[in-house]
């Protein structure tokens, strides 16, 4: 498929999810994108996590913390790299998009956004879906949704395009269960205790 074609394809349907009527909500966007949008995901994740592993709770924020650290900073790598401009820095489309987010930086593929909810959800519904195998669906629901509003919310704001964030959960998703299914084998490797799944 022309990469052309897809380049604008993906320019005209950031412009209609931007500028939808029925999608605007400023300050709800706002708050999705900014930092304290996590706290609705990371405290109830982190007192069910610690309810279930206990005195493995340290250690299995230390994995989520390592994850951040890779799905961040393979971002970083790939903006600075593929130098795709964000939406916000091209002119054309700033006469007609709503840019609400207040900066803009210069390069957005993929979405740091993104991958990092993505794998921090993958990472943490497949660790509580072991822990409480009753609740997977309402714990896969929770996470899928936090992903949803936080991703999406960086295109309401102005600064990703849908292909920004495709990309992006693609990587967070294959980083998280890379990461989740690879701890035993770390753990081997480094001959350290058994990993028990939670």
């Amino acid at each position: 498929m022309n990469v052309h074609y897809l380049i604008e394809f993906d320019k005209a349907l950031f412009l209609y999810l931007n500028t939808a009527s029925w999608l605007q909500a400023d300050t709800f966007w706002i708050f999705m994108s900014s930092r304290l949008a996590w706290l609705l995901y990371c405290i109830p994740a982190a007192v069910l996590l610690g309810y279930a592993l206990r005195a493995r709770l340290a250690e299995r924020i230390l994995w989520i913390l390592l994850l951040f650290l890779i799905t961040d900073q393979s971002a970083n790598f790939f903006k600075n790299n593929i130098q795709r401009p964000r939406p916000c820095r091209e002119p054309e489309l700033l006469a007609e998009m709503n840019f609400i987010n207040g900066k803009c930086s210069k390069y957005g593929y993929f979405s740091g956004h993104a991958a990092n909810s993505m794998a921090l959800a993958v990472f943490t519904s497949l660790s509580l879906a072991a822990a409480y195998p009753r609740r997977k669906v309402w714990i896969w629901a929770g996470g899928l949704l936090f992903v949803f509003l936080v991703s999406f919310s960086r295109i309401m704001v102005g600064v990703h395009y849908p292909f920004d964030i495709l990309s992006g959960w693609t990587w967070g998703a294959l980083t998280g269960l890379f990461l989740y299914r690879g701890i035993p084998g770390i753990y081997r490797l480094l001959k350290l205790r058994n990993f028990r799944e939670a």
